[in-house]
């Protein structure tokens, strides 16, 4: 697992979902209150999606049908998108899982 933030985790997994070649992503909250956060991910980090996919990235909740909105970033301004970001909202002390696609 990779820290994101303090006591928030986020963790890439393979797994089969809804979607053709999705990419799951936990997310998980340690903490004793639910938290909404806005989760970044650096795009190297997304090594099942191809360079030419990311403007296209869509998110949806594992759980339910909700969509999320995304937005990239260029997080050192060299001019390329280097941060894929979005936001997620978890219970205290549990986890949520979204599916990239």
């Amino acid at each position: 697992m990779r820290k994101i933030t303090s006591l928030f985790f986020l963790s890439l997994l393979f797994f089969s979902c809804e979607h053709k070649n999705p990419l799951l992503v936990e997310v998980k909250n340690d903490l004793d209150f639910q938290r909404k956060e806005v989760v970044s991910v650096s795009l190297e980090d997304l090594k099942g999606i191809k360079t030419e996919e990311f403007n296209y990235l869509h998110i949806q909740e594992a759980e339910s049908e909700k969509y999320q909105r995304t937005q990239l970033m260029d997080a050192d301004m060299d001019g390329k998108f280097d941060t894929f970001l979005f936001q997620a909202e978890v219970p205290a002390n549990g986890k949520k899982t979204i599916c990239l696609w």
